[in-house]
């Protein structure tokens, strides 16, 4: 079994991003800040197909793929989907410090909120970081991923531009 989870997770990321069956959460449950704005996730959401990325400063494979993370959302806003892409940071530090470590340590211009109810892993079913989840219009989870993905690999981008904006929207 643990080679087979292995696999999966070690299986080239444009190969992973398959939708399924939606799985509910409550998003409300899960409160973000950015700038000491307490916000329950699922207005942050907005009942609109949505890519959640979790992460935090102390995961090494986190900050690895940060910079690629930014270039995919950058690629997102020039699409008019920058706010598809939201990154939620569960660190225990503040979220100056996380914004901080993002401009200064990385040199990313990267908005992050701030998981102030501790709640987006517990909630996600996550076991580490980073991880990244599809959420569908009404905020079921379609697709999870537990690890990093090559935010670069063109068929993946795709794949998740192309779930962003379905068709007839």
């Amino acid at each position: 079994m643990l080679f087979a989870t292995l696999a999966i997770g070690a299986a080239p990321a444009s190969a992973t991003f398959r939708p399924g069956a939606p799985q509910p959460v409550d998003l409300a449950a899960v409160i973000v800040s950015d700038t000491n704005r307490d916000t329950p996730l699922a207005e942050v959401v907005a009942g609109k197909p949505t890519i959640l990325h979790v992460w935090a400063t102390w995961c090494a494979p986190c900050r690895t793929e940060l910079p690629a993370v930014a270039r995919f959302q950058a690629a997102l806003a020039a699409e008019g989907l920058g706010d598809r892409l939201v990154l939620v940071s569960v660190d225990r530090s503040s979220h100056d410090r996380v914004a901080a470590f993002l401009a200064d340590d990385l040199g990313l211009d990267l908005h992050t909120w701030f998981d102030t109810s501790r709640r987006a892993g517990p909630s996600f079913r996550l076991f580490g970081y980073p991880a990244t989840v599809v959420l569908d219009g009404d905020g079921a989870i379609v697709w999870r991923h537990a690890g990093p993905l090559d935010w670069d690999d063109a068929s993946l981008r795709d794949a998740l531009t192309r779930y962003l904006t379905p068709a007839g929207q």
